[in-house]
């Protein structure tokens, strides 16, 4: 079952501007699931773990991987762009049974 989502009131979106607590993301679900293709993702005994791991063209893929690379920037260090030359995104895997 899927969790509810509830929009952002006037009232609460001015509480996060006020703390500086709204920020933009840089690529939304909707970005990552443009794969061109995906194969299985297997577990150490061989079986099955319903995720696959996906590949996307070369013209979208840098800029998936830089967006993914700044979420991680806002999520551990509050934004700071510092880090970014030194992550690296190794695969993005998608989940075939949520």
């Amino acid at each position: 079952k899927k969790k509810p989502s509830f929009p952002v009131n006037d009232r609460f979106h001015k509480y996060l501007a006020k703390y500086n607590r709204n920020t933009k993301i840089p690529v939304f679900y909707d970005d990552l699931l443009r794969f061109s293709g995906s194969i299985v993702v297997y577990d150490q005994h061989e079986e099955d773990t319903y995720w696959v791991r996906c590949y996307y063209p070369d013209y979208e893929r840098d800029d998936i991987d830089n967006s993914l690379k700044q979420v991680y920037t806002i999520l551990h260090s509050d934004g700071s762009d510092d880090s970014l030359e030194f992550l690296n995104v190794d695969a993005i895997d998608y989940c075939t049974f949520g």
